[in-house]
């Protein structure tokens, strides 16, 4: 789990698609055998990638938007403090090269 600005992240290995937003991040503890809820997605890492030409394979000077299979989720307990109405204090990110996750 990073820590970024106040803000609990998850990254996950697995496709996300928009819509998913907002779903549960789920796990079985190997001691407790019951499910929990242990965060909350928001969204997917895209990369850009060039669009080539089907028939040569040259790139046609074009970009697309792909996702990288990877999911960002954010802490239950960002939730949990909403909810319960006191909002976590996460600061805006100040910027940076990391592509912005997509919902």
């Amino acid at each position: 789990m990073l820590h970024d600005n106040g803000a609990h992240i998850l990254y996950l290995d697995g496709f996300n698609n928009p819509g998913f937003s907002g779903g549960p991040v789920t796990f079985v503890p190997h001691d407790k055998g019951q499910l929990h809820v242990g965060a909350v997605i928001s969204g997917y890492r895209s990369d850009l990638l060039e669009v080539k030409d089907a028939k040569s394979a040259e790139a046609i000077g074009a970009l697309v938007e792909a996702n990288t299979g990877i999911v960002v989720a954010y802490s239950i307990d960002h939730a949990v403090a909403a909810i319960e109405g006191r909002p976590a204090e996460i600061q805006p990110p100040s910027g940076g090269d990391s592509p912005a996750p997509v919902s």
